[in-house]
């Protein structure tokens, strides 16, 4: 089991004031941001049938290199392996966006069949 750190008393009421909410803190060394979340939705998360499915996880550096793929592509073009890149990651973004937030088709539907009953005719 690993170890466990015994938090500040600052972060502590940081922790309590956030409720059932992550909180995220930054390690003032390197500036990277972590997420302090309770153990047991830690690992409801973890051991969900989703997570990891999308090869790794998306980042800031992928998104980065996406969108310049995309400028390049209208600016100039790109040649077979970027275009194979790209698509590769074009399709681990729509997983990401999926996976974290997915489109709630139900209530699409149900926007969809009210629409269709006010737009019918009436005798």
């Amino acid at each position: 089991m690993p170890m466990t750190a015994k938090l500040s008393p600052d972060l502590v009421r940081e922790l309590e004031k956030a409720g059932d909410e992550p909180l995220h803190v930054e390690n003032p060394l390197t500036q990277r941001v972590y997420v302090l979340a309770d153990a047991e939705q830690f690992e409801v998360v973890r051991r969900s049938p989703q997570h990891g499915s999308i090869g790794g996880r998306w980042t800031e550096a992928k998104n980065n290199r996406r969108c310049a793929l995309i400028r390049k592509k209208f600016s100039q073009g790109i040649d077979a392996a970027e275009t194979r890149e790209l698509a590769s990651l074009q399709d681990e973004v729509s997983a990401f966006r999926r996976q974290v937030a997915p489109i709630p088709y139900d209530v699409i539907d149900l926007l969809q069949a009210a629409l269709n009953s006010s737009a019918a005719p009436t005798s």
